[in-house]
């Protein structure tokens, strides 16, 4: 996490890419990073850190398993 003096910048721990914020509560409860979706949520905030949203990934995985098979 790096304090700017107007922003909040974290890291996307999927594609490292730099999320702006103005306030913490803009970070609450999830956010989907902008460059590649992934499903994030606050996991610390001291120091402030981005982690991946469990429920989403879950969920994520089935739908995965489910196109991936051959339903056809």
């Amino acid at each position: 996490m790096v304090l700017d003096k107007q922003k909040i910048i974290v890291f996307c721990p999927d594609c490292e890419e730099e999320l702006h914020f103005d306030t913490i509560s803009e970070l609450m409860p999830k956010v989907i990073c902008p460059n590649c979706w992934a499903n994030l949520t606050v996991t610390s905030l001291a120091p402030l850190k981005l982690g991946w949203d469990v429920d989403m990934f879950e969920k994520d995985q089935v739908l995965r398993e489910y196109w991936t098979e051959d339903t056809w």
